[in-house]
């Protein structure tokens, strides 16, 4: 997949896994050093498969990704958004944020 940039939004869904076939996706542009950028319910959706439990991020809440079983709540940072590495994490509160992490990068 020939890709800059994968964004994902947030919105219903992520919670349910009714969006896994897109968190698919994102794995193999991780894998390549490609950024994935995710705000909001989407958060879940990388916590769920495992993607955010060994990098700092953040959500919309602490305890709204630990309901995926994710294991990186050592890794959560009380902040507007977030990145590490090549994960770009914002809390639905934080859209001028998760935006400006894109020109710091």
């Amino acid at each position: 997949m020939e890709c800059a940039l994968l964004i994902l939004p947030g919105g219903p869904g992520w919670e349910s896994g009714r969006h896994s076939e897109v968190v698919e996706k994102a794995k193999p542009l991780l894998e390549i050093d490609k950024p994935v950028a995710v705000i909001c319910g989407a958060t879940a959706g990388l916590a769920a498969a495992g993607l955010l439990d060994c990098v700092r991020q953040i959500s919309n809440a602490a305890v709204y990704i630990q309901a995926t079983q994710y294991k990186g709540e050592l890794c959560y940072q009380e902040e507007a958004a977030v990145t590490d590495g090549n994960i770009i994490t914002a809390s639905a509160a934080a859209p001028i944020e998760f935006a400006a992490t894109f020109s710091r990068n």
